[in-house]
């Protein structure tokens, strides 16, 4: 299970919790539980049923799971009065109350930028300095979410999201979609990155041999 949701990539195969590319640290039971809570989403779990997956066949102290759903809660930046992630709910137990997806498969496409290469996901990609753009440029004169790349095979488009700066392509401000081409510029704010199409999976570089 691979999940993104709220600047989050929560990846139960790598065991891995990620955000913006950082790691954040949980503790093993508080990854569980994150885990049993994002699989049941949106369904509330009862204590009993947590208690009983979280720590099967071993009597633990009541505060327990309160203490494990404190630290879930400090570690996604959740303060239970303002909860948008972990509710809790009176009486009964804990529910996943965000909007989680499934991450999109890799596409063979990628973004070619001043500092780094941006590898892309099949269908939408967010440009932008916001923690939720899988394309994410530290530039004063890039909105935060500034314009989306949608990725389908072979093919994209760019299109602006009402940015402050604007998105060119070739020169030209983008008012509507535009199709692109491979070695397309773009430019978003000051800064600019070219689009390089899917490479064929049968492509081979050429070898030339050094003469004798």
């Amino acid at each position: 299970m691979r999940l993104l949701f709220d600047g989050f990539v929560f990846d139960s195969g790598e065991r891995s919790f990620r955000r913006a590319g950082e790691p954040v640290h949980l503790t093993p039971k508080a990854f569980q539980l994150l885990e049993i809570l994002l699989r049941e989403r949106p369904q509330a779990v009862s204590r009993a049923d947590l208690v009983r997956e979280l720590w099967p066949a071993t009597f633990v102290a009541d505060g327990s799971l309160a203490n494990l759903a404190s630290e879930l809660r400090s570690a996604l930046g959740d303060p239970p009065g303002e909860a948008h992630l972990l509710r809790t709910v009176h009486r009964f137990g804990y529910a996943f109350c965000g909007t989680a997806k499934e991450e999109q498969p890799i596409s063979r496409c990628r973004l070619l930028g001043p500092e780094k290469d941006f590898p892309l996901l099949e269908g939408e990609n967010l440009i932008g300095r916001g923690s939720e753009c899988g394309v994410r440029i530290a530039s004063s004169t890039v909105s935060r979410v500034h314009a989306r790349l949608s990725v389908d095979g072979n093919q994209a488009t760019i299109e602006d999201l009402e940015s402050k700066n604007g998105t060119f392509l070739g020169g030209h401000r983008l008012d509507a979609p535009a199709r692109l081409s491979p070695g397309d510029e773009i430019r978003v704010g000051s800064v600019r990155l070219v689009w390089q199409g899917a490479r064929p999976e049968s492509a081979t570089d050429t070898y030339h041999a050094a003469s004798d």
